[in-house]
C-alpha cells in the first residue's frame, strides 16, 4: 500500500513511486534549509546571552564606581577613629599609620573576597545555546526517520 509523503514545496502528498533522485535531493533541500534556520537560531540564542551580560556588566561597574567613592570616604573617616582609639594606647607614637594600615588591610581581604565571588558568578553564565543544540538533536532524529 502506498503511503502518501508531503512534498517540500507543500503541493500535497506525493505517492511513495516519486523517483529516489528526487526524493534525495527533497531531502537534500530540506536539510540545508533546515542548517540555515539552526544557524540563525544558533546566532540569535548567542546573541541574546551576550546582551544580557553586557547589560548587567554596565550596571554592575556603575554601581562599582560610586560604591567605589563612597567606600574611599568611609575607609578613611574609620581609619582616622581607629588612629583616635590608638592613640590611647602604647602604639600612641604609631597611631596613624598603624591605623590607616589595619583599616587597608580589613578592606583589601574584603574585596579580594568579593571579587572572587563576582568571577565565579560570571564563569557560571553558559554561552552554550543550548535551544539550538536540542533542536539540532531533534533534527538528527527527523533526518534518520527521512531517510529510514
Amino acid at each position: 500500500m502506498d503511503d502518501p509523503i508531503e512534498s517540500s514545496e507543500g503541493a500535497g502528498p506525493v505517492s511513495r513511486h516519486e523517483s529516489i533522485p528526487g526524493l534525495l535531493k527533497d531531502i537534500r533541500d530540506q536539510t540545508t534549509h533546515l542548517m540555515r534556520q539552526e544557524v540563525a537560531l544558533a546566532r540569535t540564542e548567542v546573541s541574546e546571552k551576550i546582551s544580557k551580560i553586557a547589560r548587567n556588566s554596565i550596571y554592575l561597574i556603575a554601581g562599582a564606581l560610586v560604591a567605589l567613592a563612597s567606600l574611599v570616604i568611609l575607609l578613611q573617616s574609620l581609619s582616622w577613629l581607629v588612629d583616635m582609639w590608638l592613640e590611647n594606647t602604647r602604639w600612641e607614637r604609631h597611631s596613624t599609620w598603624l591605623a590607616f594600615l589595619l583599616v587597608g588591610l580589613v578592606a583589601a581581604t574584603i574585596g579580594a573576597l568579593t571579587a572572587r565571588k563576582g568571577a565565579k558568578t560570571i564563569k557560571r553564565e553558559n554561552l552554550v545555546p543550548e535551544k539550538t543544540i536540542e533542536s539540532l538533536k531533534e533534527d538528527k532524529a527527523w533526518m534518520r526517520r527521512k531517510v529510514s
